[in-house]
């Protein structure tokens, strides 16, 4: 990045939960109503878990996470999610959120 931190593009992992949970504290309300089709107050634990715990033969997620010497903060999250009872399975679910 032009002030020198680095900006890593990875699968999202478990223990990414406390940094997506202030990721999304930074999303507006509208944004959030947009992207989950519904309005949510509040993200649980268990939402969370559902979102940085993969299953990775139906999803992916990615985050790009910026790195600096005093901390990491993810600054978007990227996913595709294929249900074949929902979705047709060759047309998968795709998410960016930034």
């Amino acid at each position: 990045m032009k002030n020198g931190d680095r900006c890593l593009f990875r699968p999202i992992l478990p223990e990414d939960e406390p940094q997506l949970l202030a990721f999304i504290a930074q999303v507006t309300k509208e944004d959030l109503y947009y992207r989950y089709f519904s309005e949510i107050n509040e993200f649980t634990h268990d939402d969370l878990a559902n979102m940085t715990q993969i299953d990775y033969d139906r999803e992916m997620a990615f985050v790009a996470v910026r790195t600096s010497a005093e901390k990491s903060e993810i600054l978007g999250v990227t996913r595709a999610i294929s249900d074949p009872i929902i979705l047709t399975p060759s047309l998968p679910f795709w998410s960016v959120q930034i």
